[in-house]
Formats: C-alpha cells, structure tokens, sequence
C-alpha cells in the first residue's frame, strides 16, 4: 500500500536528517536548518512521487541541491511569483517571444517533463513484467498501474508534479516556521518535551528510533504547537488583518490571534479539538481542501518528533528578528542558521 511505502520514506529520510544533525553537532558547525528541511522535503516527496531517491541530505551540508530536476522546479516558483508582480500583458509577450524568465520556465518544464515520463515508461516496464508486482510503489507507479488503455498519460504526470509542487516547500517552510516559533516560546518546547517524556520516553532516550502514526496520537500538544505555527504563518496566505475585527458573520477575531499560543487547539478533555476546515484554513476548506493534509502533518509531526526530542536547536540570529521573505509561498527569510547540540551526548554523560 502507498500508505506503508510513505510512512516508510518518512521515516527513513527523518532519521537520515537526524544523522546530518548529529554530525553537525559533534564538529560544533552552525547549519542552514532551511536548507536541510528543503533538502528533506525534497528527498520524500520525489521517492513517494515518482520512486526516485536525490539523496539530497547525502551531499555536504553547506551545498545547496544541485540535481537538475530541483533546480528545474524552483525555477517554476521564481517564474510564477514574476508573473504576479509582472502586468499580464508583459509576462505573455515574454512567453510568446520565448524570451527572458519565460524562456527559463520552458526550459525547466522541458527538464521537469522529460524526467517523469521517463519514470513514468519505466513503470509502464514494470506493470508487464512478472516482478513488477513486488517492487517499492510509488505514487506514478501506481497511477499506471490503475490507467487503462484510453487514459491520458500526461493527466498522470500532471498529477504527480501537482503532488510535488504543492508540497515540497509548504511543508519544509512550515518546519521553518515551527523551529522559529520554539526559540522564541520556550515554554512551548518545555512542554512540548515533557509530552514526549511522559507519553513516548523511550524517543528521549533513543529507544525508539521514530514514532509510529499510533505514537503520534498520544502527543497532543505537538500537534497543537504544529497547528498554531501553521495557523500563524500559512505557507500561501495573501492578505492578514492587523487589529481585531468582527466578520460579516458577526464572528469576532480577538487581540490575542497574532500570539503563539497552541494550548488554543486542546480541550478539556487534553486532545486536540476537532474544529472546521474553515476554522483551520492552512490547508484550504471544502472542495479546495488539500489531499495531502494527512500526510503532511504526519510528516511535519514525525520530524519535530525526533529533532526536539534528540537536539537543542538554537537561531544564530534572535528569533524575534526573523521575518518572512516574499515569495510564491511564505518562507523565512535568510538560511535560518542555527547551531545544535545533541541532547543524547548529555544524557549518556549525566547517567
């Protein structure tokens, strides 16, 4: 099942950053912690998408991503985000004349497409032959799979890269956003690691390699600290009142919602409450809603699972300073250099 195959990548991938963290803690090197979850976003969503490992997070740590088809995709971004800042009439007389960022863009959707039909061939090899049956699924694979003879290769592979590119930097700029939010209210990490000491002890002390999805349930006001940084900073929000108001409904939004406060999302009775969509809007309400909203708060909860229960991961710069950048989505501005101790190390030493 494509379920198991996912939460496999998850994990896999999660502790392969552990590793790099690890590391950079032993040789006492600050690290782009938004370049790794980018890096790490990366990695899981091509494996599931299309069965292809970049190994991003294997590379040197400094690097940025280099593989042509990550650069191919964030030149979509850059594009689309000229487009909203262009005239229409001047973006489509550059496309028409094949001239400038329009240019680039047919470039990179020449790469991009060139690269998944590929994939997408192979697994069209697969599906006939005796072994194909009994290979990793990924989700390209398993559209082919599923396609009959009349079915539109190119609505597949339209699919899949909506898949990709919906959520490749929402999720690590999401992340972003949570190991912000945890430098500048400790209190929230306190209570976050209390959690994970009570519910899940053998995570601190590394017992437990990853947590299961079952595991995750009982981490409650995780999930409500990754819901209120998701709910402060959504990945592709345009506009955002700057006082208290009363909507058109007669609902009033109160002073406190610029604050980071995720005891918001517990009830009384210590689980998360279970509110609207349209409550909860970082991933859209009704027939817009995301499809992948399952998925990336799974993955979104396994990571900060495992980094804040095994390191301190501390900003360079004072986190109350960090601001957003502007982009098609919303991400911190600047690599968000932090330096990381391994809690592990003081834990075997304390014992």
């Amino acid at each position: 099942m494509l379920r198991d195959v996912m939460d496999a990548v998850v994990m896999e991938k999660t502790l392969q950053l552990r590793d790099v963290l690890a590391e950079c803690a032993r040789s006492n090197r600050p690290v782009s912690m938004k370049s790794l979850l980018t890096k790490l976003s990366s990695d899981v969503f091509t494996k599931i998408g299309f069965g292809v490992d970049l190994n991003g997070l294997g590379g040197d740590v400094d690097d940025e991503m280099e593989h042509p088809f990550i650069k191919a995709v964030e030149t979509y971004g850059s594009v689309f985000q000229s487009r909203l800042q262009s005239p229409m009439w001047l973006w489509r007389l550059k496309k028409r004349l094949g001239v400038g960022e329009e240019d680039e863009l047919r470039k990179a959707r020449t790469i991009v497409h060139d690269l998944v039909m590929e994939i997408m061939k192979q697994s069209m090899a697969n599906k006939s032959s005796p072994t194909g049956s009994k290979q990793q699924k990924d989700l390209t694979t398993l559209f082919m799979e599923t396609m009959d003879s009349t079915a539109d290769v190119m609505e597949v592979r339209d699919a899949v890269m909506n898949f990709f590119l919906a959520g490749r930097d929402t999720t690590s700029f999401s992340m972003s956003w949570m190991i912000v939010n945890i430098n500048r209210y400790a209190r929230v990490l306190e209570k976050i690691r209390d959690e994970i000491n009570a519910k899940l002890p053998e995570l601190l002390t590394g017992e437990l390699q990853a947590p299961s999805m079952a595991d995750l349930q009982k981490l409650p006001y995780l999930e409500a600290a990754m819901r209120e940084s998701l709910r402060l900073y959504m990945s592709t929000v345009h506009r955002a009142p700057n006082q208290s108001t009363t909507l058109s409904s007669g609902l009033h939004v109160p002073f406190d919602a610029a604050e980071y406060r995720p005891e918001r999302w517990i009830g009384e009775d210590g689980h998360v409450l279970k509110v609207s969509p349209f409550k909860f809007f970082s991933f859209l309400a009704g027939p817009h809603q995301c499809l992948g909203m399952r998925f990336a708060l799974l993955e979104m909860q396994t990571v900060m699972a495992i980094l804040l229960s095994r390191f301190d991961i501390k900003t360079v710069e004072n986190p109350f300073e960090i601001t957003y950048d502007y982009s098609l989505v919303i991400p911190v501005k600047g690599p968000l250099m932090a330096n990381i101790h391994d809690r592990s190390t003081s834990v075997a030493a304390s014992s």
